[in-house]
């Protein structure tokens, strides 16, 4: 079963043309959404008539000064690996453009003198000269039928048109062997950045008749020519969607800006200017040049860092369609800039051919027993391929499509794997199960992209839980993969760098979960496991299984179809193959399952039993049209269908992080053996052979759908657990990392609560699908108690570890407090609440080595850069981060807390919020800036040793981070701000606020208890502070209702 300028190297008339626009846009060629829906039995002859193939994603071309002094066209993979010059370094070469069917590449050059557009090979060989004029010609665009290249002619230097002085470029078309060249404008009004509607019959372009910059389209012919964008602002860089119904550009409207300079943003449209939406929004990153990707569904485009002063930082970026996930693909740092490293601009995004369909095979009991067939794709030339008196099953084309392999029962009466012709002759055996490993079976095979290897399902002795076996292609070289997993029905990705399947895991959390079919997608190396469709929140000891066999792959990667029976009946769905909501294609009273994608990617071959026996339907891939082609009273079932024209395998899909399940349960009261805590696993998919990152959260809410059972309230930060927060790094190599969710096992009977998960801001990775997830807190109180749980000695010393630790206790600190908090009550027998021990106890945890080595010097690094107190909900992760992996005491904690305080304050430095604060200053402005937010703490030798030291180390980053840490660090520093820390704590710790939050909504609060505090020079005792808190009314409420 199947399935923009100031390096001079850069100033060369094609990067300078328009004054005003920072860069001459490239805009690459865009591809019909057409598809070819009409299956042959012939391999066809492709014309430029032939009907549009789809198009995935390939390769990303750019253009960068990385390696030279010169410019050059560069490709890479989507995710930014793999990068390869195409030229050869001797001269600038520009404006990268594919052809629609990805094989070859236009760009512009100056190697013969002025600048020309060229042709040459996708890997840059081969390379002929197609235009020749006095005027430099630039920007080339192919058509989508692949006649065509538009272009702009007539750059003259950095001036501005309309200028009788300086004439600005006009738009030209050629064919793509040169010849018949037309002049589409002729008025020279800054005309450039042709781009194709996908159907050719319309150009957009960029033009500066009205004055200023705005985007136009007009007939192919260069006639009706129509303002699209008509703004006061600058519009430069359309790119039109693959589908038509979207224009891509760039705009200064946003007027976000930057030394009395507008940035751009990138924006898209409808192709009649309607619905303008903006998708970027950064002051401190330019946007520009937005290609849209061959699928349609994300955008590339280079952004230019801005910090204080417009450095030429550009790198290429890629983002979802809507604006979402940007994330850079290339990246040069503020101080690679600085030492004369070179951009990445002007991406161009590959077009990968699908495939085109032929036959489909299945398996079909209409002689008796279970054969091979092939039949044309409307049910017509029915040919029994196998004939043997044995079961054939589960047959599977190879990627070229000349061999099925399948499994038969033929030898021995044990299922083995099998390889024949497409015809169905010189059937030959590949696995020998019942020799080898005695009584196992080898059934489900699926190819792998180059046709070199299998992966299949293997159960012992039809009893043992099935597990997944990869072979080669002659059946050598047998290794299983994800070994924990029970799995059926794999299907490998068309990038080869994953597998998809049914199955469950014996390490799930719960032990029904743990017996549920679902749908996982792993690395092939087994790493990776991620389960990738969502599940529903059902009634604890429910059997509901809702995953149940069939994952195919979209011909591009993108999606994954299979058979669920969530809504209570099989039905097809379809899900990004990253994870997320699925959609249902199918809906009948009866089972569909087993579906398999068409080669062009336009439909999907399923089994039916909505006719009383199993039948072969096709639908459109989105669920519309479904036909039946087989008519038989036996049963017809396990479709797999036919790849006839060769196509180029696309690059490694974008690797990604996601969570490894869309919903994770913990109980609330932990186990006999672990604290009330849950473990989030997020894992990687993909390429893994460099460093990643990604952001985590937790956050209060709860989707209060009808019917979720589990959902019955929101958890709360202040009482059901701890905030989490922070930042998961991947080492090469690494595919799954984990965060733990703190607990809190309260006493109140409220239910089964949930709370939100998500990942963000993921650095040398996208994010995938499934970004988000929940987590259910599962209720143990059935009925009220007049207990507060937090009266109890061992819990009010755990909830010190999570509320000012951010950690589980070691069970030696633990003891030892609770111990402390005993011996005190028994020497005061006047006390019985123990209220002193306990205030005494818990003051201890702010005063401790460990807070003052993190939660504290988290708050005077926020007081010396931003003269602000911290707010609750920076301070979290932060001080999370710092404290990551310390206990004091343990082996090895100095060594940990001084290497969290140096990556913290290097990426503190590097924050946002920091370089806002402080985009550009020298040595001597950034340390006095420091000095005066710290209250002029240091003295006058301590500010030069400091500036000296930023100059030695280049002003960098680096640098900065080092001067902050010993601001922050500085003693009379800590002494001064050591009340004021110590009071705001008191709100972040015990009633996990900010001081002005409700229900004081204001710092009245805070100052009487730092002026109380000052009163008594610190004395926490003296003062109450500390026992006014945990005695509070607020405070208990958090731990009962």
């Amino acid at each position: 079963m199947n399935h923009c300028r100031q390096s001079d190297k850069h100033q060369a008339p094609a990067l300078v043309a328009l004054a005003g626009l920072i860069l001459i846009p490239f805009i690459s060629p865009k591809v019909t959404a057409n598809r070819a829906t009409t299956a042959t039995a012939t391999r066809p002859v492709a014309t430029a008539q032939s009907p549009a193939r789809s198009k995935a994603n390939g390769k990303i071309a750019f253009v960068s000064g990385r390696d030279t002094d010169k410019l050059d066209i560069y490709v890479m993979n989507p995710d930014g690996t793999d990068i390869t010059r195409l030229t050869d370094g001797t001269s600038y070469n520009e404006d990268p453009a594919w052809s629609p069917d990805g094989t070859k590449l236009a760009f512009t050059s100056l190697r013969e003198g002025g600048f020309r557009i060229y042709v040459a090979e996708a890997d840059g060989s081969n390379v002929r000269r197609l235009t020749d004029s006095t005027e430099d010609e630039m920007q080339p665009a192919w058509s989508p039928d692949g006649t065509r290249i538009a272009y702009a002619r007539g750059f003259i230097g950095a001036c501005a048109p309309p200028n009788p002085t300086c004439p600005g470029p006009d738009i030209y078309v050629t064919n793509v062997d040169g010849s018949n060249e037309r002049k589409l404008t002729a008025d020279r009004t800054g005309n450039n950045s042709p781009t194709w509607s996908p159907d050719s019959t319309k150009i957009a372009f960029a033009s500066r008749r009205d004055g200023n910059g705005e985007i136009y389209v007009m007939n192919a012919d260069g006639s009706n020519r129509t303002n699209l964008s008509n703004n006061p602002a600058m519009d430069i860089d359309p790119d039109w969607s693959p589908d038509g119904a979207r224009i891509a550009f760039a705009s200064t409207r946003s007027e976000n800006h930057c030394c009395g300079i507008l940035n751009f943003e990138i924006y898209s449209m409808n192709p009649d200017g309607s619905r303008i939406q903006r998708l970027t929004d950064s002051p401190t990153v330019e946007h520009a040049n937005p290609v849209w990707s061959p699928d349609g569904t994300m955008i590339a485009f280079h952004g230019r860092l801005i910090n204080g002063i417009r450095f030429d930082d550009f790198d290429i970026y890629v983002m979802n369609a809507d604006g979402s996930n940007q994330r850079p693909i290339t990246t040069d740092t503020f101080e690679d800039i600085r030492q004369g490293d070179e951009r990445d601009i002007q991406p161009a995004w590959q077009p990968l051919l699908l495939g085109t369909n032929g036959k489909i095979t299945l398996t079909s009991e209409r002689d008796g027993n279970a054969e091979i067939y092939s039949m044309n794709a409307d049910g017509s030339g029915l040919v029994n391929l196998t004939n043997h008196s044995a079961r054939d099953i589960n047959p599977v084309y190879s990627p070229d499509g000349t061999k099925i392999a399948f499994s038969s029962d033929r030898n021995n009466l044990s299922f083995d794997l099998f390889v024949m012709n497409a015809d169905g002759s010189n059937p030959t055996r590949i696995t020998r199960h019942s020799e080898v490993f005695c009584c196992a079976e080898a059934f489900e095979p699926a190819w792998s992209p180059d046709g070199k290897k299998i992966v299949y399902v293997s159960p012992f002795m039809r009893v043992e839980l099935p597990r997944l076996v990869v072979i080669n292609a002659d059946g050598s070289g047998a290794m299983f993969i994800d070994s924990a997993s029970q799995a059926y029905d794999p299907a490998w990705s068309p990038d080869g760098t994953r597998i998809a399947f049914i199955g469950h895991h014996a390490a799930e959390p719960f032990e029904r979960e743990a017996f549920e079919r679902h749908l996982y997608v792993i690395n092939t190396d087994g790493g990776g496991r991620t389960r990738i469709t969502n599940v529903p929140v059902v009634a604890p000891g429910s059997n509901f299984s809702p995953d149940l066999a069939g994952p195919t792959w979209s011909p591009d990667g993108v999606r994954l179809a299979f058979a669920s029976n969530r809504d209570g009946n099989a039905e097809i769905y379809v899900v990004s193959a990253s994870g997320g909501t699925a959609t249902r294609l199918t809906n009948n009273p009866a089972q569909d399952t087993l579906p398999v994608w068409s080669p062009d990617g336009a439909k999907i071959a399923f089994t039916s039993g909505r006719d009383g026996n199993s039948e072969i339907y096709v639908m459109n891939a989105d669920g519309t049209n479904q036909t039946r082609i087989t008519n038989n009273p036996a049963h017809d079932y396990d479709p797999d269908w036919q790849q006839l024209e060769p196509r180029v395998a696309p690059p490694p899909a974008l690797s990604t992080l996601q969570f490894s399940a869309g919903l994770y349960r913990a109980p609330e009261q932990g186990t006999q053996s672990t604290a009330p805590t849950a473990t989030i696993t997020v894992r990687r998919l993909g390429d893994a052979s460099r460093a990643a990152s990604v952001a985590y959260t937790t956050r209060d809410a709860c989707n209060d759908t009808p019917g979720a059972a589990a959902c019955i309230r929101t958890a709360s930060e202040r009482s059901d657990y701890i905030t989490a927060a922070g930042r998961l790094r991947f080492a090469p190599g690494e595919t799954a990392k984990s965060f733990n969710v703190l607990l809190i096992n309260d006493f109140s009977v409220e239910g089964d609560e949930i709370l939100n998960l998500e990942l963000s801001n993921a650095t040398g990775a996208g994010l995938g699908g499934q970004s988000k997830a929940t987590l259910v807190i599962l209720d143990d109180d059935t009925m009220g108690t007049p207990v507060n749980p937090i009266d109890g000695r061992a819990f009010f010393v755990r909830q010190h570890y999570l509320d000012f630790l951010n950690r589980e206790p070691d069970e030696a600190g633990l003891q030892f407090w609770t111990n402390r908090i005993s011996a005190e009550c028994d020497a005061r027998p006047a006390d019985p609440p123990c209220v002193e021990a306990r205030a005494h106890v818990s003051a201890a945890f702010f005063l401790s080595i460990e807070f003052q080595q993190t939660g504290y010097l988290v708050y005077r690094m926020h007081k010396a850069a931003f003269n602000l107190l911290p707010r609750l909900r920076d301070f979290v992760p932060d001080v999370q981060e710092i404290g990551r992996d310390v206990v004091v005491g343990a082996p090895g904690w100095e060594s940990q807390l001084e290497a969290n305080k140096e990556a913290f304050a290097l990426e503190f430095v590097t924050s946002h919020a920091f370089v806002a604060r402080y985009p550009g200053p020298t040595p001597a402005q950034f340390v006095g800036a420091l000095a005066a937010n710290t209250g002029s703490s240091l003295s006058q030798d301590e500010l030069d040793a400091l500036i000296a030291e930023l100059m030695q180390a280049g002003n960098t980053a680096r640098g900065r981070a080092s001067v902050l840490r010993k601001v922050a660090e500085d003693s009379d520093f800590a002494q001064a701000e050591f009340n004021r820390a110590f009071v705001l704590m008191q709100y972040f710790g015990y009633l996990r606020r900010n001081p002005d939050d409700a229900p004081d909504y204001n710092l009245d609060g805070y100052n009487f208890w730092l002026n109380k505090l000052n009163q008594f020079n610190g004395n926490f005792v003296a003062s109450e502070m500390v026992k006014a808190f945990v005695t509070s009314g607020e405070y208990r409420r958090r731990f009962v209702q």
